[in-house]
This record gives structure tokens, sequence and C-alpha cells, in this order.
């Protein structure tokens, strides 16, 4: 009888365990590619260890990088994670490695492209004897992440950072005379057929930053965060105050804003890394792009523009843009320019002291240029400043005048 007693207490403990929610993340990892691949060697290796050291305390965190991460064990490692995680829970799967667009399997897009992450085993050209069946595709991971979702259940939370780029070699040959390649993730030509490639286009890019994705009542939330649009190249960051090494700009960016405020505020998170990578990449204008459920997260985008007078055209330096109702401000600078974080459906208010307060709202653009008119308030009080002291004056000789001539009188 005890021991039935002590069995079912057992029970009891392993599944209030399992329903307790808890945080696990897998961490994948290719830098240092077989020369025979055809694939530059990255520093994705730094990328783990850095998550590892930020992520230790609060995740159960498994990594698998360079030899580990082949296709097979990839694939193993997500079964792996599904299988562990309970409804609940937060979990977070990150790429660091190559990325590659792709003829799509059976050809059945026949103008479009798939694309596909890089493992250790994977091999950067068509040939006799690989046909890519160890490249990534998205589809594959997509429906790896689908099943993880599913375990975590509408409670929990899958973040899936892609710190990979997926740009062709016609972006490369542009840019050819004024990067080092070498600190650049991407620039491969399309993986297929040479006849077949030659025949495909690219995705069609859109200038925007965050996707929306279909909830469903069934699957926890999740957040694709991937290092760079599809028509760019992922830059490396070198991290010169800190240890000088070199970090994918998505993962530096991640554990940048992830030592804020930790994930409490997943919109906030988002903000940052957007704004972190942006500023890490000015020259190239590398821009992350967000994949969500999450409203909140596919309402925020940021507007940028320029502030001119109406009627001179001349930029106006210093106006003051504000999102109405909030803290959010930002100042135009030198050049007029200016840029702001806001959601879709709030309103900006420029302003500034010689003209007329404008207010506007934020739909679906992302470029609002403004054209601020000159206060008639101001001009008109500037303007009476030389007549009221003419009018001074005036009254001053008058006065002069009649006590002159009264004093003559006497």
């Amino acid at each position: 009888m005890n021991m039935k007693k002590w069995l079912v207490v057992f029970f009891l403990f392993v599944t209030l365990l399992c329903q307790a929610k808890q945080r696990r993340a897998l961490l994948v990892g290719v830098a240092n590619y077989p020369e025979e691949s055809g694939w530059r060697k990255i520093h994705a290796d730094n990328d783990v260890f850095l998550l590892e050291s930020v992520l230790y305390n609060s995740f159960s965190v498994k990594s698998i990088v360079d030899e580990k991460a082949t296709l097979a064990n990839i694939l193993t490692e997500l079964a792996s994670l599904q299988k562990a995680t309970c409804h609940g829970d937060t979990v977070l799967v990150s790429f660091s490695c190559h990325g590659q667009q792709m003829i799509p399997v059976g050809d059945g897009e026949p103008d479009s492209l798939d694309e596909a992450l890089i493992p250790y085993d994977a091999k950067v050209k068509c040939s006799s004897d690989y046909h890519g069946e160890n490249h990534l595709r998205d589809d594959i991971l997509s429906t790896c992440i689908l099943k993880i979702r599913e375990a975590a259940g509408p409670n929990g939370l899958v973040i899936v950072l892609l710190d990979a780029c997926h740009s062709g070699d016609s972006f490369r040959e542009s840019f050819r005379d004024s990067i080092v390649m070498e600190n650049y993730r991407g620039g491969y030509s399309v993986f297929g057929d040479s006849a077949k490639t030659a025949r495909r286009t690219a995705r069609r890019i859109e200038l925007r930053n965050v996707f929306r994705i279909t909830k469903s009542d069934n699957l926890s939330n999740v957040i694709f965060i991937s290092a760079c649009q599809s028509h760019q190249l992922g830059y490396e960051y070198q991290a010169k105050n800190e240890d000088n090494k070199w970090y994918g700009s998505l993962t530096y960016a991640f554990v940048k804003a992830y030592e804020k405020d930790g994930l409490n505020n997943i919109v906030s998170l988002c903000t940052n890394i957007k704004s972190l990578i942006e500023s890490f990449q000015k020259s190239t204008r590398q821009s992350p792009e967000f994949a969500t459920t999450i409203d909140s997260i596919c309402e925020i985008e940021k507007v940028w523009g320029v502030i001119t007078d109406a009627n001179t055209g001349e930029v106006i330096i210093g106006a003051n843009v504000k999102v109405k109702g909030t803290s959010t401000v930002a100042l135009s600078d030198s050049m007029g320019k200016y840029n702001i974080v806001v959601n879709m459906g709030q309103t900006i208010e420029i302003s500034n002291s010689d003209y007329i307060t404008q207010s506007v709202l934020v739909g679906n653009q992302n470029q609002i240029d403004i054209k601020l008119s000159k206060d008639n308030k101001v001009e008109s009080n500037d303007s009476d400043v030389p007549l009221n002291w003419n009018i001074g004056i005036l009254v001053l000789v008058i006065v002069f005048l009649i006590a002159y001539y009264i004093w003559k009188k006497r």
C-alpha cells in the first residue's frame, strides 16, 4: 500500500514538473566549414558562445557547433526539443551559419526560389553527387518549428533567430569593390542545375521589416527574426569596445537587447534589436526582418523622412517629432532628417518654435516627409517690433515739442 502511494506521489510530481513553464534553447552554429564544401569560414562559433553566456542562468541550453551541426544532427535535436517541450514553455532556436537560395523541390514554382540554411555537411554547388540533400530548406525548418509550437501550446512562445543570409551573388557583384567578403554571410549563387537557375529570379523584394503570421488557437506565438532582408547581405559586427571579436549582427543585437530586460517586454526586445542592427551597419543599410503572430510586434515600424519649410523648401534643423500620448521623441538632424519608432495607427506631432505644429496619422508607410508652414503669429509679433519702436520715438518727440512750446510761452 505504501508503495502504491509513493508511485502516485511520484507520477503527480512528474506531471507537475512537466506542467511548470520551462525555458529551453537550441543553439546551432557553423563557423568552420570543410574546405571541400566551398563555403567561407565565418564567426558563428562566437555567436553560440555569446548566447550561452547570457542564457545559461534562465534556459536549459543545448549547443551543436561545426562538425556536430550536420543536417541529420540538427533535425534530431529539433525533434528532441519538441519532445521535451511542454505547454507554456518558452523555446529559443538560434541558427548562425551561411544561407543560400535554391531551386524549389519538385519544380512547382517556376519563377521563385526557396531559401535554405547551410549545415556543416552541405555543399555550395550542385553536382553529379550532391543535389542539395543536406541543405536545411525553409519548408523543412518551418515544419519542425510548427511541431515545437504545438508542443508549447497557446500559452507558450517560440523565438527563432536566423543569423544567416540568403541573398545571391547578384548583390555581391554590385558591392565587390566596397566590402570585405570575409565579414559577410551569404552572397553565393543560387543552388541548383545551371540551366534552371538561369531562369529563376529572387523572391520579390518587400521593403518591410515586419510580416504577420496567422494565429492558431492550439499553437504558441512565434517570432522569426532574420538578420537581414532577402536583398541584403548579413554583416558580421566587431565588438571593438569589448572583446574585439566578430559576431553575427543579429546575435550580438539580441544579446544586448536581452541583457536590458530579458523577455519581459517582447516588443521592446524587437525594437532594440532593430535599432542596434541598423546602427551597426549604417553604410550597408542592413535591417532585420520579423515574422510573427504577435499583434503588437506586427504594428511596429520605424518611420523616417525629411522636414522642410513649406515655402522655401529649406530643411528645418532641430524640429521636434513626438509620438502623441507617449514619451517617444526624436529631433531632425542637420539635413532635416528624422526617424522614430511608431505603431501603425498612432499619430506623430511635428513642431518647431517658428512653425505651426502638424499632426500626421501613421498608416502602413515608412517614409513621411513633412512640410511645416510658418506661424503667422510669430512673424507678426517679430515684424511689430520695429513699428513699436518707431511709435515710441514719435510719441517722445511729440511730448518734447509740446513741453518746449509750453516753456516758450512762459
